[in-house]
């Protein structure tokens, strides 16, 4: 047998040296050599970079005759093995391929020329190559890798498939699969396509070979700044944009038939061409040869990918014609070895072996499903409702069975872990119970037993013998019940441990398999599951015994529904409530439904529905429902969902059933009194008003009079007429300010007078109404002082309430002081409140009499009081508005020695009181109020054009003669032309007619009153831009200001105050405006501008963006223009910007209105830029007047220098 093995490898030596032999002489005696390079359908440079290189092989070897063809894959792999092709050119993945699929061997590495512009690395050439993945340089949401999934990629399509794959293998590694990450990829055959197609944005990105890139922008098809390399990488002195690693180059390979001795040669003659020889007209153009270098790298990469020769399978009939001499040799051995007695045997055993093991795992899986078989019975005994502790023994009998132990058992700890108890026991035929003995054992005094429980440990026990010493007394009690082997397991709940499940042999020592493990862990955790929820149940039916006593024992009604069933259940006080015994009420919705008050039903029904589907899913409905006695009475319902099904749907809905009818009762009570209440208010407001009107009207033609008389216009005076003349204004606006107070007083009881918060310094208004009492105070010889700590206190209130707190404060002062007394105002500002005091060094006031004193008509009654004229109500307001403006007043003082009067109020008064609108809804609202005691109102005329002459004309309307007659006599005297108008009726036709310079209105008048009047002035067209001034007993400025009135006074007439406001008038309708351009995006801001600015004379233009305000500033010329920096597109710095590039705009003030908080840069440009800068929101109208003015006046100035 020896002599024979060595005779058939001794022949099969022979066979391959002889096979080796004759292709050698085969490929000697050819005088042609075939190089194949590897080209594709379309891209053939692979093959035209080599032009030159078979004449200058030929020259080298001229015995022989080179000839190099382009092939594809398949064709060239057909010609090595033919023995058509001796060498090939190809990539370094298709000669790791054809490597191990053909057995060609590489002879040199190819050199490719690397001619760069100047800003490039300067070398000539290299035998190295990479991949480029590329994107625009604009894509800034492509910055690496892991930035291109969901992307579209296109991707250069060689035969080789080099930049593809190097590309590949880095994706691969940054855990990227191209394949399912990508959101495409496309393939394109020339490698200079892949390029345009990415910057024209039809792919996101693009791969290339290293090289390409440079060669296209060499001919300046490309420029490189357009392109961005993502992960890209750096190689030294490396020439070419690359993101993967380098790889060696293409190789020339000889065909395994080729013979060494011409391999070599070829070899020789391509490492010493000269540079010159080859094609070497640009970049990857082949510069010349290399020795071999190491191509693990390439095998590695297309190891990684699954590309190359560890993908696609190799063809068998290819491979058989190739190597049929070496498989005869192959299959002589095979023979020989298939019929051997030891291959037989070997088969044999290894038959015998897979038996074993199938039998192995048959029982196995036996042992398996008899587990799991025994587990699904025992969870199906807890599934549903019946007896636990029954379960639970029938289920240790099955894991005791199952794991046939002699023992199976559950231990539970009571609540504090304090004692364990042997709950439930399974013994095998022949084994004593133990339960009984193990009742209520101290669990401290197993402390080892203890510990591995609460650790979660499982105590294998495979003989109690060999227990530790930690462990003795655990040794004896299982000694005491003959245990020779245990296995226990805790039981825990939400992380606490509860009990224990264990099993016990007791005929011998055991060791516990896998199997015995895996069934009592699956146990203690199905007991886990059981006991939890018997002791939820357990405090379940405690909690529904502890409610149902709870609402058993209370006054309300509960109800239950189940949807799926539409069934209601309900308690005893439900029925009671309802007015029915409980097996009259109907169990549905529809029984209450018929039963409830039609009016209510809607209601009912809408709350159910809110049950159902709100958000909430909560419900509640007050309605009446009809008893047995037919008589309704209230109740409120209320539930919510509290079951649902897995799918979200409701499945019952709970909740609870009031009488409310007490509380109906009552609130129908409080209704009725308020009422009454209301009505009579109205009442007293209705008369407080009409006695105001009589009242005030007849007052207004004897203070109006006794002025004119005082003047001695019709005649001099004597001095006791003067005196009775003095005393009849005087006593008529007395009486005038006392009718003034019972207004306001009805107005804070209506709750109708409103505040107008502002800005300004309580030292100026204390000096104003110093001015306006000093004469007061001089008549008494009394001094009077203001002390203010700090000397400047700015406060946010009504200014008008203020002044007359302290106008109210100080007169009463004066007037209960002495001759040469004095009287002092100390204004101290605190943390955030200002407190202000009066006082005095008057005759003080007793402790009985302060109660009285903020109450209105009530005076201190004491004879020392009554020489003092006076209604009380000037405190009462004083009180009111303090408390207007949530601050405190009170009064320290004793009999005798003088009065403080102190008050609090906040330093910066929120401007959230109420403002009173009228209820009309075609009227204007629109206009400002100005500061003051007398209230200023403009209209939204867009400019007042009348007719001067030399005696303008005012249109008087006004029903009162007397009032006619003063007013005639006022404006007369002034140099205006005055006719009358009686009524509205003939006021609108005269004012249509006439076509006046003014109109004064009075408000009340029969017919149409001169709101009405009003409204049809500012709606017709030719009368909407004539000025009218209010002249009328009523004190409703707010209402002017809406309605357009241009200025508002109150009876008695203000001669002056009349008098200069018809002189603003003619100022402002022989003004020049000023053309003022506001540019803002917000459309509420440019009405507010338009309106503001409008007012007061001047021209507004508006555009609501950067570009349209560019071109109105262009075109319109404006005096001022107003700018906000915030607006899309075209801000307001490139409005700026744009403006100052031309020569007409160049000049225009810029005042900045905006809400941006400004950097320091932007500040600084903006003060090369503009005016003034204004912060929107904080300003106050006439801040911004005053701001446009001073613009105004700068202009003017730098005109004329």
């Amino acid at each position: 047998m020896k002599i024979s093995l060595k005779l058939v490898l001794f022949s099969f030596f022979l066979f391959i040296i002889f096979s080796s032999t004759i292709n050698s002489i085969a490929l000697a005696d050819g005088d042609t050599i075939t190089i194949g390079v590897l080209v594709g359908d379309s891209h053939t440079r692979p093959f035209t970079r080599l032009n030159g290189t078979d004449n200058y092989l030929s020259s080298k070897m001229p015995e022989f005759t080179f000839n190099i063809v382009p092939l594809d894959f398949k064709s060239m792999q057909d010609g090595i093995s033919s023995g058509e092709i001796d060498f090939v050119v190809v990539d370094p993945a298709t000669y790791v391929t054809l490597e191990a699929s053909n057995g060609i061997s590489i002879i040199a590495t190819m050199e490719t020329v690397t001619y760069l512009p100047p800003d490039y690395v300067d070398q000539d050439a290299t035998s190295f190559l990479g991949s480029v993945i590329f994107t625009k340089n604009d894509r800034g949401d492509i910055e690496n890798l892991a930035d291109t999934t969901g992307l579209s990629f296109l991707v250069v399509e060689t035969p080789s498939k080099e930049g593809w794959w190097l590309a590949k293998r880095e994706f691969t590694e940054h855990r990227i699969i191209p394949e399912s990450d990508f959101g495409s990829i496309d393939f394109k055959k020339n490698p200079e396509e892949i390029v345009n197609p990415v910057l024209n944005g039809d792919y996101d990105v693009g791969i290339l070979p290293s090289g390409v890139l440079e060669r296209m922008y060499m001919k300046g098809q490309i420029d490189l700044d357009d392109l961005k390399v993502i992960h890209s990488q750096t190689y030294g002195d490396y020439p070419f944009l690359v993101s993967t690693r380098l790889y060696p180059g293409w190789v020339i390979a000889k065909s395994p038939q080729t013979s060494k001795s011409i391999s070599e040669r070829v070899s020789v003659s391509l490492l010493s061409m000269p540079f010159s020889t080859s094609s070497n007209s640009g970049i990857g153009d082949v510069a010349g040869w290399t020795v071999p270098q190491d191509y693990s790298p390439v095998v590695q990469c297309l190891r990684d990918i699954n590309e190359g020769p560890f993908k696609d399978k190799i063809d068998l009939m290819a491979t058989l014609e190739r190597m049929k001499y070496f498989l005869l040799g192959i299959l002589f051995l095979l023979i020989i070895a298939a019929v051997s007695v030891f291959y037989v045997n070997n088969l044999n055993s290894k038959l015998e072996n897979e038996i074993i093991f199938k039998n192995e795992a048959e029982a196995l899986l036996k042992r398996k499903h008899s587990i799991e078989k025994t587990m699904l019975n025992i969870s199906s005994m807890f599934t549903y409702p019946g007896d636990v502790d029954m379960a639970i023994d029938m289920s240790l009998m099955e894991i005791g069975t199952l794991c046939g132990a002699s023992r199976a058992y559950l231990f539970i700890f009571n609540e504090d872990n304090a004692t364990m108890s042997n709950t439930h026991e399974w013994c095998s035929k022949g084994v004593e119970t133990q339960k009984d003995e193990l009742q209520d054992l101290p669990a401290d005094t197993f402390p080892w037993w203890m510990s591995k429980l609460k650790n979660d440990e499982m105590i294998n026990i495979t003989d109690i013998s060999l227990l530790p010493p930690e462990a003795s007394a655990e040794k004896e009690i299982l000694e005491m019940q003959d245990i020779r082997s245990v296995l226990v397991l805790p039981v825990f709940t939400e992380g606490n441990l509860i009990g224990f499940v264990g099993l016990d042999e007791v005929e011998g020592t055991r060791q516990w398999n896998s199997d015995d493990f895996d069934t009592l862990n699956m146990y203690s955790t199905l007991m886990a599951m059981v006991l939890k929820r018997r002791n939820m149940e357990k405090s379940l039916r405690e909690s529904e015994q502890h409610l149902r006593r709870v609402l058993e024992g209370s006054n309300e009604g509960t109800w239950d529904v189940n949807l799926k069933e539409d069934y209601l259940i309900f308690n005893k006080r439900y029925a009671d409530i309802i007015g029915y015994d409980e097996e009259e009420i109907g169990h549905n919705f529809e029984w209450m439904k018929q039963h409830i008050h039609p009016d209510d039903v809607d209601c009912a029904v809408s709350a159910i529905h809110n049950i159902l589907s709100n958000t909430t899913n909560m419900g509640e409905c007050e309605y009446r429902i009809r008893g047995k006695d037919g008589k309704y009475r209230w109740v409120s319902n209320k539930g919510k969902v509290v079951e649902y099904s897995e799918n979200g749907e409701p499945l019952h809905i709970a909740g609870v059933l009031v009488d409310i009818s007490e509380r109906k009762e009552a609130e129908a009570t409080l209704l009725a009194a308020k009422r009454t209440a209301e009505e009579a208010s109205r009442t007293k407001s209705e008369f407080l008003a009409n006695m105001s009107h009589e009242l005030r009207t007849p007052l207004n033609s004897v203070i109006g009079f006794a002025d004119i008389l005082s003047e001695e216009t019709f005649g001099s005076l004597n001095d006791k007429q003067q005196r009775y003349v003095g005393n009849i204004s005087k006593s008529g606006r007395h009486l005038l300010s006392l009718i003034n107070d019972i207004l306001d007083l009805s107005k804070i009881e209506a709750g109708k007078m409103t505040l107008h918060p502002e800005k300004f310094e309580i030292g100026d208004s204390l000096d104003e109404v110093k001015s306006i009492i000093s004469p007061l105070a001089h008549k008494k010889d009394i001094k009077l002082e203001i002390n203010m700590v700090p000397d400047a206190i700015t406060i946010n209130a009504d200014k008008g309430k203020f002044k007359q707190i302290i106008y109210n404060l100080l007169s009463n002062a004066i007037k209960f002081t002495d001759y040469e007394g004095s009287v002092t105002i100390n204004v101290i500002l605190q943390d955030k409140s200002v407190r202000v005091e009066v006082k005095d060094t008057g005759i003080g006031i007793s402790k009985e009499d302060l109660e009285r004193l903020f109450k209105a008509f009530t005076q201190i009654d004491s004879s020392s009081c009554r020489v003092y004229e006076g209604t009380g109500l000037g405190l009462v307001l004083v009180k009111n508005f303090v408390e207007q403006h949530h601050g405190k007043i009170w009064v320290e003082s004793e009999f005798g020695s003088g009065s403080s009067f102190i008050f609090e109020i906040p330093v910066d008064l929120e401007a959230s009181s109420p403002v009173f609108v009228p209820e009309a809804d075609d009227r204007n609202v629109e206009g400002f109020v100005s500061e003051g005691a007398r209230c200023s109102i403009v209209s939204r005329n867009k400019g007042i054009e009348y007719e001067m002459n030399d005696r303008s004309l005012v249109l008087v309307v006004e029903d009162d003669l007397k009032s006619q007659e003063i007013l005639s006599f006022t404006l007369n005297d002034a140099g205006y032309d005055v006719r009358f108008a009686n009524n509205g009726k003939e006021a609108l036709e005269l004012a249509k007619e006439l076509h006046p310079f003014a109109i004064t209105l009075d408000i009340m008048m029969p017919e149409m009153d001169g709101w009405d009047v009003l409204k049809n002035l500012k709606k017709e067209k030719g009368t909407e831009d004539i000025p009218v001034v209010i002249v009328s007993i009523m004190d409703e400025r707010d209402l002017g200001v809406i309605w357009g009135a241009f200025d508002y006074f109150v009876k008695p007439i203000d001669r002056e105050g009349l008098l200069a406001s018809l002189e603003r008038l003619k100022k402002l309708s022989s003004f020049e405006k000023v053309n003022v351009l506001v540019i803002d995006d917000e459309p509420s801001v440019l009405e507010l501008m338009d309106s503001m600015l409008s007012t007061e004379g001047y021209n507004v233009i508006v555009a609501s963006s950067g570009k349209e305000g560019i071109e109105k500033a262009l075109t319109s010329s404006p005096d001022v223009l107003i700018l906000d920096l915030m607006m899309p597109v075209i801000d307001g710095f490139d409005v700026i910007k744009e403006l100052k590039k031309h020569p007409q705009t160049i000049d225009i003030p810029i005042i900045v209105c905006t809400a941006k908080d400004l950097e320091v840069h932007e500040k600084d440009e903006l003060d090369k830029n503009v005016s003034f800068v204004m912060q929107k929101g904080i300003f106050k109208k006439q801040d911004f007047l005053s701001c446009i003015r001073n613009v105004e006046k700068l202009s003017a100035k730098a005109e004329k220098e």
